[in-house]
This record gives C-alpha cells, sequence and structure tokens, in this order.
C-alpha cells in the first residue's frame, strides 16, 4: 500500500517522468505493477499456515457475505462515475498530451468522497468474518492503518489540481462515512 501512494504522488511521477517513463504511459504501468503485485500477496495467502481466532459460523458468514456483497455493489456504482479506460491509463496511451479530467461529483460521489476506501474498510471487515485469520486480520489492520495516509496523500493531489472546486466539494460531502441527502 506504501508503494500505491508513493508512485501516485506527484514527485516521484515527476521524476518517473523525466528518467524512467513517460507520463503517456505511466498510469498503465502504476495500474499494472498493482495488478501484478497482486499474485505474490495470493501465493503467501494461501500457502501460509493460518490461525483462525474464532471458528466461523453461519451467521458470521452469512454477515461476513452481506458485507461484502455490498462493498462490492458500492465498488460497481462507483466505478459508473469513472470512465474505466481512463482508470487503467489505456485512454492516455493512444494521446500524445496530457488528458484533463473534470472533477466527478455524480452518484455515490453525492453523498461520500471516497466510496471505495469507504466501502474497503466494509470489505475487510466480511472477510475477516468470513475468514478470521492471521493474514485477514493483518490485511484489515494494514488497510485501517493505510487508507487514512491514502486519503490524506489524495485529498492534497486533488486540492492542487481541482482547487477551490475540490474545497468546496470537501466542505459539502463526507471523507468517509456517507450521509444521505436530506429529503426536501
Amino acid at each position: 500500500m506504501f508503494l500505491h501512494s508513493f508512485l501516485a504522488d506527484n514527485r516521484v511521477k515527476n521524476y518517473f517522468y523525466k528518467n524512467i517513463i513517460s507520463e503517456r504511459y505511466y498510469r498503465f504501468f502504476f495500474v499494472s505493477y498493482s495488478i501484478l503485485f497482486l499474485f505474490p500477496i495470493a501465493y503467501f495467502y494461501f500457502s501460509g499456515d493460518k490461525y483462525n481466532y474464532f471458528q466461523p459460523n453461519n451467521f458470521s458468514d452469512l454477515l461476513g457475505c452481506i458485507l461484502i456483497l455490498i462493498s462490492f455493489y458500492v465498488f460497481y456504482i462507483s466505478f459508473k462515475n469513472y470512465n474505466i479506460r481512463e482508470f487503467l491509463g489505456l485512454d492516455r496511451l493512444k494521446s500524445e498530451e496530457k488528458i484533463f479530467y473534470p472533477l466527478k461529483v455524480k452518484g455515490v460521489n453525492k453523498i461520500v468522497r471516497h466510496p471505495l476506501y469507504s466501502f474497503s474498510y466494509t470489505l475487510m471487515l466480511g472477510l475477516f468474518l468470513i475468514a478470521p485469520n492471521n493474514y485477514i486480520l493483518i490485511a484489515s489492520i494494514i488497510t485501517a492503518v493505510y487508507l487514512p495516509i491514502g486519503i490524506y496523500l489524495e485529498e492534497k493531489k486533488l486540492l492542487k489540481e481541482y482547487g477551490e472546486k475540490y474545497r468546496v466539494y470537501m466542505e459539502r460531502v463526507p471523507k468517509l462515512i456517507p450521509r444521505l441527502p436530506a429529503n426536501k
């Protein structure tokens, strides 16, 4: 997770642009690296010795599945707010010029600024209820510690990119805990 924020930092990106990889290819590299990094994590998870903190039962399995399904549903509706080609860096591969994307504050982003981060907590809790082992607990703790740092760094970058427009958005919409709009 540290590498995610490190590679997303503008200073690091600028260094890479000047010395290692063109800006045009950076996002695609970033996403590819992130996906490939999941393989060693999966290997360690499936090959390691696990210790369960409690014996899962029908209730914990059901509650865990509900939390996971809610998380995936929010991830799904959150991605409707984004262009998948933009997210993966594919649109940039075809463009010589930097692409400036508008700030998108519709859909689920009307009620929470960081829905993917918010529901990562829910996802980790759901996974722990189904598989309450040392690996999931460690991953949950790392996630819980990292996300506020990642959000801080991302918001710093978004403020620089969108300025006052993002500052107003920050004042209107909560960071992590969704606030349903009042009926008028």
